[in-house]
């Protein structure tokens, strides 16, 4: 099960605090942090409408692959929390894409 969910509400600026907290504290996503308020679309792979994001894609507003995760030391966006699917289609706009579509958009990155 594969959704696209649209999550643009990000700020675009870090609180002094942050910035000062992640010179001491490690990131979670070390190789995309900086990138992530650039993703406009998360493509989310589901186990089941249960389950939490097993894999995620980010996608630019032009819907070029930003970042996959989890991938070597990032560990996720969405996959670092307890929100399952069926929150996701509640909260989100979102449409179903097919397991070929997000395999491609995967295999993108290395």
């Amino acid at each position: 099960m594969i959704e696209m969910v649209d999550t643009y509400n990000h700020s675009k600026k870090k609180s002094l605090l942050k910035r000062f907290l992640s010179l001491f504290i490690p990131l979670a996503n070390p190789d995309y942090e900086q990138d992530i308020d650039l993703v406009k679309y998360w493509i989310l792979e589901f186990e089941n409408k249960e389950s939490i994001p097993i894999r995620e894609i980010g996608m630019s507003t032009d819907k070029n692959v930003l970042m996959k995760m989890p991938y070597k030391k990032n560990y996720g966006y969405w996959t670092d929390n307890q929100i399952t699917h069926n929150y996701f289609v509640q909260n989100f706009p979102y449409k179903t894409v097919s397991e070929d579509f997000f395999i491609s958009k995967w295999n993108l990155l290395n």
